[in-house]
């Protein structure tokens, strides 16, 4: 007894089954070729099942095995593991300094240095003002321009703070708008691990025609791609095919946050009194003195969250924890705008005491020649931070100019000595809450300096700052290109690639048909020759 007859168009059958088969696979990569997340297919083929299963030499139909043809085993996804960490690791370090970078430049513009509508031009002018009134030292109309450049001076340190403060919460709630995202994803991610811990639950037990969940596993790797680009996640691939996400480094500790454990999603949200973000920095600001001061309302965190890690309880972070990605870069770039708006403001309080101080000295006279009753700058912190004003109260005639009788000028000259010679005497300290660093962090103005040093100062720190952004972000993105290029080169779709496997294809399919045409023929003899 031989084998059926029809046992060689089985065999020609499967191979065009084969082909068809890994056609659609090619096909889908094509159609996805250019959507987000999607990882390349390939149809695994293998041989069919021998007949008869067991060889034998002996055996009443024929003497070992004969091959059955091939099959599509499964549907595989060709990624690599170690690739998606990397490039995940470089985007979240990229979009940091991105951010960063980008956000520096605003804060350059607004502080508009060097221009002639700058803070530095803006305080030249007014020790010019007070150099001119020096030379003239009992005419009324010199001393009314300077408290005009007093008044611009003012004025001008307003408008920069104004805008300082606007980025600042324009910065804060981008920030709890990306944390929202960050809540967004995870429980997406815990939905995505539901559907896929179901399916392969069912490949586990043996279920017949259980296909990889290839598209729920794209969808989301996208997701995890997502999450990288906002914060620096850590996930870990669990033996039921959920993963399990975290902000930090992945193990258990202060510096683990947890967002996704298996299917459950927690929801996270700053610390209200330690490392929150404000709206406005009234809300955490301390008040200027001569010694560093601390708001009691904070406290240094002792670990990177609290409350505990159920599904039923936010948990609060820490941003000093977020080390990458988006959020690290508007936080970095929110403690840059809080440095500035503390330096400013420690700096306009020295300013102000200086001024105030030589104006109201003792036998100070003014340019009438009578003792000054009246301070030159008063000070308001109505928004949270200074506002530098000129006394509404100060007259021309009012603004000291001796220390002795009409016409002398050595007050004034000691004036334009703190601006480009000497050194003011009171320094003055804002503390605020560091969100890089998770604690409080003193900005006091310097003895050390003139006025005119301690200015520069600030505006050349702020210039080093935004070059180092901007070097990072080359660097970065020099780095994430390149671990996107390699990752592509494995999980992107290569049309060309693509078109060469199409033809090979092609070819089985038809050789296969041409196959089964000719046993056809075969078969139509062998039957022809029955009587």
């Amino acid at each position: 007894m031989g084998i059926s007859t029809f046992f060689g168009l089985n065999v020609g059958m499967t191979a065009l089954d084969t082909a068809q088969q890994a056609e659609s696979v090619i096909s889908n990569n094509i159609a996805n070729s250019n959507t987000p997340g999607y990882v390349q297919e390939n149809a695994a083929l293998q041989e069919a099942d021998p007949y008869p299963p067991l060889p034998s030499t002996n055996a009443p139909i024929i003497g070992g095995q004969m091959g059955q043809g091939s099959q599509v085993e499964t549907v595989q996804r060709i990624t690599n593991n170690f690739l998606n960490r990397q490039d995940r690791l470089n985007q979240g370090t990229s979009g940091q300094y991105d951010t960063l970078a980008q956000n520096m430049t605003q804060i350059e513009q607004i502080v508009n240095e060097p221009s002639s509508h700058s803070l530095q031009n803006a305080l030249d002018n007014f020790f010019s003002s007070w150099q001119n009134l020096s030379q003239a030292p009992n005419q009324s109309a010199v001393a009314e321009a300077v408290i005009t450049a007093g008044q611009t001076l003012g004025q001008t340190f307003q408008t920069v703070t104004t805008q300082l403060e606007d980025m600042q919460s324009n910065l804060s709630g981008t920030v709890q708008i990306q944390l929202q995202e960050l809540n967004t994803y995870a429980q997406q991610v815990a939905t995505l691990n539901q559907q896929i811990a179901g399916i392969d639950s069912l490949q586990q037990s043996g279920q017949p025609l259980v296909e990889s969940p290839n598209q729920l596993q794209d969808q989301r790797g996208y997701i995890l791609d997502e999450m990288s680009k906002l914060a620096n996640i850590s996930y870990t691939q669990n033996s039921d095919g959920t993963v399990s996400v975290s902000i930090g480094s992945g193990t258990t500790g202060v510096n683990n946050i947890p967002l996704v454990q298996e299917m459950t999603a927690y929801t996270i949200a700053t610390q209200s009194s330690q490392g929150g973000v404000p709206l406005n920095m009234s809300s955490y600001i301390s008040s200027g003195t001569s010694t560093a001061t601390y708001t009691t309302g904070f406290s240094i965190p002792s670990g990177a969250y609290s409350g505990t890690t159920s599904s039923s309880t936010t948990i609060n972070i820490n941003l000093a924890y977020v080390t990458s990605g988006q959020i690290a870069g508007n936080v970095q770039s929110l403690d840059e705008v809080n440095t500035i708006l503390a330096q400013f403001d420690g700096y306009l309080s020295s300013l102000a005491s200086e001024v105030n101080s030589i104006q109201q000295s003792a036998n100070a006279y003014t340019v009438s020649g009578v003792p000054s009753t009246q301070t030159f700058f008063t000070l308001s912190t109505t928004t949270g931070n200074v506002i530098l004003e000129v006394n509404s109260a100060l007259t021309p005639d009012g603004v000291s100019v001796s220390s002795g009788t009409s016409g002398y000028n050595d007050l004034a000259n000691l004036m334009v000595n703190n601006a480009w010679n000497g050194n003011p005497s009171v320094p003055f300290t804002y503390s605020y809450f560091n969100l890089e660093n998770g604690q409080m962090t003193p900005i006091s103005s310097s003895t050390g300096s003139t006025f005119d040093q301690m200015l520069s100062g600030y505006v050349t720190q702020l210039g080093i700052n935004a070059a180092a952004a901007n070097s990072n972000q080359q660097t970065a993105d020099a780095l994430s290109q390149q671990s996107s290029n390699l990752r592509q080169s494995i999980s992107g779709v290569d049309l060309n690639q693509q078109a060469a496997q199409m033809v090979i294809y092609q070819n089985i399919y038809s050789a296969a048909a041409k196959f089964i045409s000719i046993f056809d023929q075969m078969l139509q003899t062998a039957i022809n020759m029955i009587p």
